[in-house]
């Protein structure tokens, strides 16, 4: 399971974890850098810098092949398939009850 944290990331995992999603999704964002240039029209920062100011990725805890890459959802087995359309459903619900 995924335990590492971003410093500055505190007070966001603190309000994340406790909500539905929190104990199997983890928050991440780009470099502080990113972040304060993502509205840079500069040609350093164009397709480098963060999408919005506040721009955060949701991803798993679980490190697995099978559900840390989205692309590969559900193709372990047929029992697996139902398992990552339920998967995503939650996470999509979690990204929603986030913004």
């Amino acid at each position: 399971q995924g335990t590492v944290t971003q410093p500055g990331m505190e007070e966001e995992h603190a309000v994340f974890e406790q909500q539905a999603g929190g104990e199997r999704f983890v928050l991440a964002r780009n470099r502080p850098d990113a972040d304060e240039n993502w509205a840079s029209d500069d040609e350093h920062w164009v397709g480098k810098a963060s999408m919005s100011a506040r721009h955060r990725f949701l991803t798993t805890r679980d490190l697995s092949w099978w559900w840390f890459n989205v692309l590969v959802f559900g193709m372990r087995d047929v029992e697996q398939l139902g398992a990552a359309i339920s998967f995503l459903k939650e996470m999509q619900a979690t990204a929603i009850s986030w913004t």
